[in-house]
């Protein structure tokens, strides 16, 4: 018999998460929102400490920087979040994996793709660290689907720091794309620690470079809360999929519970601006008006996170 911990135990969520049962739930059925809520809170306190830090180091960097040139606009540029080589071609290549840009297929001018890509350039250094509670508990456990779901020609959308490549099955020929070069450059570390090849492209979902058609398995965790248009990225996501094709998809999306949701709506500018996130996406809906056919829906943890697979129609 499963142990449950008192429901007012907050060291459940990190040191139990497996003991959150269903029969527990059934037995206490404020226990989910109590869970969710005091998961949100230890994820937005912890975050806030980590904006902190990383405001201090990015100071602390700007200041050194400015006063090697000599100007103030650096260091202003830097304060804002601001990428100083916003535009420029990279070329990466590390053990034979490229990373080309696409900026050809990238709308640069886009304020919403920009103050995207502007937050995740920023928050890069420090991603993989507030992220981490939520990987320890259960993220990790259910990337790991990945290597059984992913097959043929695939695309990762949103690759960031490369959390899913140790996922990647070996006989899956996968490209992998992001809209951050800080994320890219750290994915490409990841990639080579693990002996893994994958081309890493710097490349934005609603401007995709690739023909029609050309992957088997399309893939993305945790991704369309942050896409500036998700229904117009899902849609560049249905038409370069084979007809044959599947779209997997692990996503946070707003809760059905109306106290929740609510909670949820009054959050989402706060957690926006520090993570780049947004909480409320109805994400469910918006596959749908992509163009997706759902045939699978899972609930991962309650109705916030789900597994959701899905066919062009």
């Amino acid at each position: 018999m499963e142990k449950v911990l008192p429901s007012g135990s907050w060291t459940m969520l990190y040191v139990h998460p497996a003991r959150i049962t269903n029969a527990a739930a059934k037995a206490n059925p404020t226990r989910p929102i109590h869970d969710i809520v005091s998961s949100m809170t230890v994820m937005i306190v912890g975050e806030w400490a980590i904006k902190i830090v990383e405001i201090l180091y990015l100071k602390r960097k700007s200041l050194q920087q400015s006063a090697a040139s000599g100007g103030d606009d650096l260091l202003l540029s830097s304060l804002l979040g601001g990428s100083l080589v916003f535009g420029e071609t990279v070329l990466y290549s590390i053990n034979g994996m490229s990373m080309p840009t696409s900026k050809e297929f990238m709308n640069r001018n886009s304020t919403d793709i920009t103050r995207t890509r502007s937050r995740y350039e920023r928050i890069a250094p420090f991603y993989d660290f507030m992220e981490s509670p939520m990987e320890a508990i259960r993220f990790n456990q259910w990337r790991s689907r990945l290597r059984e779901e992913v097959t043929g020609r695939a695309l990762e959308v949103g690759v960031g720091t490369g959390k899913n490549i140790s996922y990647y099955p070996s006989s899956a020929d996968v490209t992998a794309i992001d809209i951050s070069s800080g994320m890219l450059k750290r994915a490409a570390k990841r990639a080579a620690l693990l002996g893994r090849r994958v081309e890493l492209m710097d490349m934005d979902v609603q401007f995709l470079g690739f023909p029609d058609h050309s992957f088997d398995t399309i893939f993305a965790t945790f991704v369309f809360c942050s896409v500036p248009d998700p229904v117009k990225g899902l849609r560049e996501l249905h038409r370069v999929v084979k007809p044959e094709g599947k779209m997997l998809l692990m996503e946070h999306m707003r809760p059905s519970n109306p106290v929740l949701g609510l909670l949820f709506d009054i959050l989402n500018p706060a957690v926006v601006r520090i993570m780049g996130a947004n909480i409320n996406r109805r994400t469910m809906q918006n596959i749908r008006l992509g163009g997706w056919h759902v045939f699978r829906e899972e609930h991962l943890f309650s109705d916030i996170v789900r597994w959701v697979e899905a066919n062009p129609k």
